[in-house]
């Protein structure tokens, strides 16, 4: 529940094909006894089909998509025209990273074309954290809303203590 407590409208002077150039805020107030359920954000959902790229290549360019600011990174096996292998390869992305993780896409795998949509999510708010096991001090995030906690581990760490068993 948010109490609204002031509203301001404006028009700018450049004309968008695709949309409107109108701006609404409006400036509120939540009620302490109002639920939290999660955070929402959006986010570019970048995707190419890939037939003809070796799997070292492909997952050299997963790694540098990360290393550039993908939020995440991952394939689907598909099966293409004439009965190609081929993978989908998806980026989720914000939009200070799209443009370069779309160069980096098109000049690592040689696609023609990339698809590209604008997502909304839903998310638990997190924190980074570390907690104390019997085998050591292990990273990882917490992530919660009003019903939900989670724990998710960093991988690094667990398999830093997977090696010294």
């Amino acid at each position: 529940d948010i109490t609204i407590e002031k509203v301001g409208l404006g028009a700018g002077t450049k004309d968008f094909p695709e949309q409107p150039n109108v701006l609404r805020l409006m400036l509120g107030v939540v009620s302490a006894e109002s639920e939290v359920l999660a955070s929402h954000d959006s986010v570019w959902l970048l995707e190419t089909n890939i037939d003809n790229l070796s799997g070292e290549i492909l997952g050299y360019t997963l790694d540098r998509l990360m290393e550039i600011g993908a939020l995440d990174v991952f394939t689907v096996p598909i099966q293409m025209k004439k009965g190609r292998p081929a993978v989908i390869v998806s980026v989720l992305c914000d939009e200070e990273h799209r443009p370069d993780i779309e160069r980096a896409l098109l000049a690592e795998t040689g696609t023609l074309g990339i698809r590209r949509s604008r997502r909304e999510r839903t998310k638990l708010f997190r924190e980074k954290t570390a907690v104390s096991t019997p085998w050591g001090i292990l990273g990882g995030k917490i992530g919660w809303n009003d019903s939900v906690k989670v724990f998710t581990p960093e991988f690094e760490d667990c398999a830093r203590v997977a090696r010294q068993e």
